[in-house]
């Protein structure tokens, strides 16, 4: 988790998305959780926040209308 931390984080560093394969659905949302909390961690959390990008109250709105609470959690966390 660290070496994929480190990859992703530097891609955002570089203003670069960042897309991480994982086995299956389920780890998909843990391994955003670490991610999120590994940036909470080391102080970076502002480092992935969307709400700089153009069109963040549309994606916003749109988030917010899911049924699945971990998408609107880890939206605004900017993962």
């Amino acid at each position: 988790n660290e070496i994929c931390y480190d990859k992703v984080a530097e891609a955002v560093r570089k203003g670069n998305q960042a897309m991480v394969f994982v086995h299956s659905r389920k780890e998909t949302g843990k391994t955003a959780h670490v991610l999120v909390e590994t940036a909470q961690k080391l102080g970076e959390v502002e480092r992935f926040s969307p709400a700089q990008h153009p069109q963040y109250g549309l994606i916003s709105r749109e988030a917010k209308k899911s049924r699945n609470r971990e998408l609107t959690e880890l939206f605004e966390s900017g993962f």
